[in-house]
């Protein structure tokens, strides 16, 4: 099962010089006046995250991943880093959007606690930086 600790802020800036406000971040089926959200791995979960960008781009891509020491692995089986597929593009600044994916946990994270981490690229440069509080089981 994946546990997404929903504690407010339910969100952790991962860079300081992140271009981007984050307002909201909720998964579907998860209360956020409770302190953890249980999704079985195998199964769909949406993530809709709210924000604000202090840039502009006609591309934007959208990597997801848990990091356990030196390896990476992903969140969802089949990732799609097209961000524009999931939210409005052109990305103008100061003009809220919202980034909102569906995609089926992985059946092969490992077991443990860690900051599953979400980063929003233009071109190879991260612009928007966050992470959640996760538990595999």
């Amino acid at each position: 099962m994946l546990f997404i600790d929903m504690y407010k802020p339910s969100f952790t800036k991962v860079v300081s010089n992140s271009f981007c406000e984050i307002n909201q971040i909720t998964v579907d089926g998860c209360d956020p006046n409770k302190t953890w959200c249980y999704i079985p791995r195998g199964t769909n979960a949406t993530i809709k995250v709210e924000f604000v960008p202090h840039f502009c781009s006609r591309h934007v891509s959208m990597d997801m991943h848990v990091q356990l020491g030196s390896n990476k692995f992903n969140i969802s089986k089949h990732i799609d880093n097209e961000a524009c597929k999931f939210m409005t593009c052109p990305v103008e600044s100061f003009i809220k959007n919202e980034y909102k994916y569906t995609d089926t946990i992985s059946r092969n994270l490992p077991k443990g606690m860690y900051l599953a981490l979400f980063v929003m690229r233009e071109d190879i440069n991260p612009k928007c930086c966050f992470g959640i509080k996760v538990g595999i089981n």
